[in-house]
């Protein structure tokens, strides 16, 4: 045990505490998507995102990212292909996947989304120092890994 180790018991209660305000945390940003992002759901958000970073993502490849099945991406990448923001590539080679791609208007949507949750969250730390908002990042960063 280092220095500044607490027992086990008060430890757990301390992960507890740190789960439930991720759990709220998700909770509110779920609630309140619809105000800030009217013009996507939170998954559609979560479905565009990964369009966007995973390299020649394909049906299969939003459903693992998003760890949904491969039925609910199918029906998440209709609708976004039906409202404008991706298109379907045919993968050269490949009989059945097909590439998604955004679309421009997929990019802005995507674009004002990121910008709009960016100032959410900057409104709620604007009295967070730097230091604070920086240490935040590392620790989540350290979480994630």
């Amino acid at each position: 045990m280092t220095s500044d180790a607490k027992p086990p018991a008060a430890r757990e209660r301390e992960t507890r505490r740190v789960l439930e305000q991720l759990r709220a945390f998700t909770r509110r940003l779920n609630r309140n998507w619809s105000s800030y992002v009217p013009e996507l759901t939170f998954s559609d958000f979560m479905a565009l995102r990964a369009v966007a970073d995973l390299d020649v993502p394909t049906v299969q490849d939003i459903a693992r990212e998003l760890r949904i099945d491969k039925s609910s991406a199918s029906r998440r990448v209709a609708a976004l292909e039906r409202d404008g923001h991706i298109e379907r590539h045919q993968i050269p080679g490949e009989r059945r996947a097909q590439e998604l791609t955004l679309t421009d208007i997929g990019r802005r949507t995507l674009a004002s989304a990121e910008r709009t949750n960016l100032d959410t969250l900057g409104e709620r730390m604007a009295d967070w120092s730097d230091a604070d908002i920086a240490r935040l990042a590392q620790l989540l960063e350290r979480l994630n890994r």
